[in-house]
């Protein structure tokens, strides 16, 4: 499907997006619409649902959802954006050593990549250059304190050993674009590292500025 870009006219509601930070994605997700609301909303919701369903059959939606995923971002692309750019995911809130973390994201873009050499014969640059030191709670269980992006940017860490070479062109990826704050803090972060670099965000989908429940949206990070 084809990318649509944030612009003036919806860059207000992702409260920490700035005027230069440049973001695509596929779809408005409608939170509290379910699955049935559009094909984002039964993307996103598959997408995410939690490992801990894992050898239940209903976990077969997660996995097709990966490769759905995968496909669309392999698909939204022409060849030179997979010889100039590397992809980035957003870490998940749960670090790598908690039982429930979830790496759909890398598993998405591993098969972005391997169809992107099957088609292509081209090496897609997939790197997961930040890591999270540590897992917190997400915003949809602590409406109280929702993650902004300088909660987050003392979690985060550039992965040394796959640092080089240095990227040109970056495009952070992440499932759903909500407040922004998860993008504003992986730019952050990968500019410091890579101060030359171009740095995008590429997303699933964006809520609708019309839904105010972040709640409704299960295992969102990018609050």
């Amino acid at each position: 499907m084809p990318l649509l870009q944030i612009d003036d006219t919806t860059r207000d509601a992702h409260s920490f997006l700035r005027r230069d930070d440049l973001c695509w994605y596929c779809g408005d997700y409608t939170a509290r619409g379910g699955f049935a609301c559009s094909p984002i909303n039964d993307l996103v919701s598959n997408f995410k649902k939690p490992v801990s369903r894992r050898g239940r059959a209903e976990y077969r939606y997660k996995e097709r959802a990966i490769e759905t995923v995968g496909r669309d971002f392999r698909n939204a692309f022409i060849p030179d954006a997979f010889h100039q750019g590397t992809f980035v995911p957003v870490p998940p809130s749960k670090a790598r050593t908690d039982p429930e973390y979830d790496d759909r994201m890398v598993l998405a873009l591993g098969h972005m990549a391997a169809l992107v050499q099957a088609d292509l014969n081209i090496r897609a640059d997939v790197r997961e250059l930040v890591l999270q030191r540590e897992s917190y709670v997400a915003s949809h269980l602590n409406p109280d304190h929702r993650m902004r992006a300088e909660d987050l940017i003392p979690l985060y860490a550039i992965n040394e050993p796959i640092a080089a070479p240095a990227p040109s062109h970056i495009l952070v990826v992440d499932d759903l674009l909500t407040t922004g704050s998860h993008f504003v803090a992986m730019k952050t972060v990968l500019q410091t590292r890579y101060p030359n670099a171009w740095i995008g965000g590429l997303f699933i989908g964006r809520r609708r500025p019309t839904d105010d429940a972040f709640q409704a949206i299960p295992e969102a990070t990018d609050f």
